[in-house]
C-alpha cells in the first residue's frame, strides 16, 4: 500500500475551505436573533453564575446543561462584549469541523474526493439549520466530534498519547457541553471492551492498542487475513475504550461537584426526568415531544389530566422536580406501555423527519418546523441504502470508522427515550456522513481496479 506525504495540513486543507468561514460568518449576522432566543439565556446565566463562583444557583440546583458552553462564554459575559462575538464563534466552530472532517477522510485514505465531501458536509450541516445566529450548543458540539473523530482515527493508526489524548479531552468537553454525551460516553465504553477482548482472543492482542499495522493500508487489501482484521479491530476497540475513559476522566470535577450539591452519584442533568415525563404521557393527543410547561400553566384548559401535577412539580427545586417526573413516567410507563412504544416510534419519526410534533399556545414552532423534512431524512436513507454494501464491504473499511458509526448509533438510541428532535441529532451527522463516504469510497475503488480498495488512485494515507 503506497503512503503519500502530503504538504497540506495534516488535518485538512484549511485554505481550500476558506469560502465557507466567510459563508457562515455572513450567515451568522444574517441569522442573528437576541441572546436570550432559544436556550441562550440558560447558557448566559450560567457563565456569569461561574463568575461568581458557582455553576447552578444554589436555590435552584438547575443542572439542565453541563459547564462546556457557559466555560467558552466567560469572557463574554465579564467583559460586557457583543453576543455578535458568540455567533461569529459558532461560523468559525463550523468551519473547522468541516476542516477536521476532511482531515478524517484522509486519515482513512480518502484523498481524491475529500474536499468535495467536505463541502457536501458543510451544505448539509448549513441546510439542516445549526443555529448559527442564536447562543446555541450546536456549532461547538459538531465541531468537538469531528475533531475527535480525526485525532481518533490517528491515534487508532499511529498509536501514542499524541493523538489518543487530544481525543480524549475533546470527547470529555462534548460531554461538558451537551450532557447527553456522558452517558453515551458511558455506554459506549462497555461494547468498546468487550470488542477490544473479543478480537484479541481471536487474533488482535489486545495488549497493543493503537500499534499501527505495517502491512495494511487505511482502507486495507480486499483479502485481508481474518487476523489482520482482528487486530484492527483490537487496536480501535482499545484506543476507543482509552479514549472514553480519558474523556470521563475529564468530566470527573463536575461529577464530583454535581454529586456534593445533590447527594447523587454519576448526576449528570436534571432535565432528563422533563423529558421522560413527557415521552410518557399517554393520551392519544401527545406524541412524546418536549412541552412549553410556561404554556402548560398558561392554557390549563388544554392540558386538564396534567396541569395540575405539573403546577405542583415546578414550585420545588430542579432536583426533586427530576426525581417526581422520573417517577410519575415510570407510573404512566407501567399502566400504558402500549401508548410509551407509541412515543417512542414518533420521537424515532421526529429524528428523521420532525414529524409528529404536539401544537398548541405557545409551542416552540420556530425552532422545530417540518420545512427541511428532506434534509433531516437524507442522511437516514442514505443510511439505510448503504447498509448491505457496507456490510458485506466491512472487512475493508477501518475499524476505527466502524467504532464512529456505532458511537453515533448508541447516541441516537439514547435520544430516541427522550423528546427527540432533528437539532439533537445535528452533532452527529459527521460521524454518520463518515462511514458512508467510506462504503462508497470502498465500492468505488473495488468497481475501478478490481483488486482491492485502496489501491486506486490519490487514496494513499495522509502522514501527518
Amino acid at each position: 500500500m503506497r503512503q503519500t506525504q502530503s504538504s497540506a495540513a495534516p488535518w485538512g486543507q484549511a485554505l481550500k475551505l476558506l469560502p465557507l468561514l466567510a459563508f457562515f460568518a455572513i450567515m451568522a449576522v444574517a441569522q442573528a436573533k437576541g441572546p436570550g432566543e432559544g436556550d441562550g439565556w440558560r447558557y448566559l446565566r450560567n457563565a456569569e453564575n461561574l463568575l461568581h463562583g458557582y455553576f447552578a444557583s444554589p436555590e435552584t440546583l438547575m443542572f439542565w446543561n453541563g459547564p462546556g458552553y457557559p466555560i467558552f462564554l466567560m469572557p463574554l459575559a465579564a467583559l460586557g462584549l457583543s453576543p455578535l462575538l458568540a455567533y461569529l464563534a459558532n461560523a468559525v466552530f463550523l468551519y473547522l469541523a468541516v476542516v477536521y472532517f476532511q482531515g478524517a477522510l484522509r486519515v482513512a485514505g480518502i484523498e481524491k474526493r475529500s474536499l468535495a465531501y467536505a463541502y457536501a458536509l458543510a451544505a448539509l450541516l448549513f441546510l439542516h439549520g445549526p443555529l448559527l445566529g442564536m447562543i446555541m450548543t450546536e456549532s461547538l458540539s459538531v465541531f468537538l466530534v469531528c475533531a475527535a473523530a480525526y485525532h481518533f482515527g490517528r491515534a487508532a493508526r499511529v498509536g501514542g498519547g499524541r493523538h489518543l489524548i487530544p481525543a480524549g479531552l475533546l470527547l470529555g468537553y462534548l460531554a461538558l457541553t451537551k450532557v447527553f454525551f456522558g452517558y453515551a460516553l458511558e455506554a459506549a465504553l462497555a461494547p468498546a471492551m468487550l470488542a477490544w477482548l473479543w478480537a484479541g482472543r481471536r487474533g488482535g492482542k489486545p495488549g497493543q492498542p493503537g500499534r499501527q499495522d505495517a502491512q495494511a493500508g487505511p482502507m486495507g487489501p480486499q483479502g485481508r487475513e481474518k487476523k489482520d482484521g482482528r487486530a484492527a479491530t483490537a487496536r480501535s476497540a482499545g484506543t476507543a475504550a482509552a479514549i472514553c475513559v480519558l474523556g470521563l476522566l475529564v468530566c470527573s470535577p463536575y461529577l464530583a461537584h454535581t454529586w456534593a450539591k445533590t447527594g447523587k452519584a454519576n448526576f449528570w442533568g436534571n432535565a432528563g426526568g422533563f423529558q421522560l415525563y413527557y415521552m410518557s404521557l399517554p393520551e392519544k393527543e401527545y406524541y412524546g415531544d418536549w412541552l412549553n410547561w410556561i404554556a402548560v400553566l398558561e392554557h390549563p384548559e388544554l392540558f386538564p389530566n396534567h396541569v395540575d401535577f405539573i403546577r405542583e412539580t415546578v414550585k420545588l427545586d430542579f432536583v426533586t422536580q427530576d426525581s417526581v417526573f422520573k417517577s410519575e413516567a415510570r407510573r404512566n410507563c407501567r399502566e400504558h406501555p402500549g401508548k410509551c412504544v407509541k412515543n417512542w416510534r414518533a420521537n424515532v419519526n421526529r429524528m428523521v423527519f420532525d414529524y409528529p410534533n404536539t401544537h398548541y399556545p405557545g409551542s416552540e414552532a420556530g425552532l422545530s418546523t417540518g420545512n427541511r423534512a428532506f434534509v433531516y431524512a437524507f442522511p437516514f436513507f442514505l443510511i439505510l441504502i448503504l447498509a448491505v454494501p457496507g456490510w458485506r464491504a466491512r472487512h475493508s473499511i477501518p475499524a476505527w470508522i466502524h467504532a464512529c458509526l456505532v458511537f453515533a448509533l448508541i447516541s441516537l438510541g439514547g435520544m430516541s427515550l427522550v423528546c427527540a428532535i432533528p437539532r439533537q441529532v445535528f452533532p452527529l451527522l459527521p460521524l454518520l456522513a463518515l462511514w458512508c463516504v467510506a462504503v462508497l469510497e470502498t465500492r468505488a475503488r473495488i468497481q475501478a481496479g478490481g483488486s482491492g480498495p485502496g489501491r486506486a488512485q490519490g487514496c494513499g494515507e495522509t502522514i501527518g
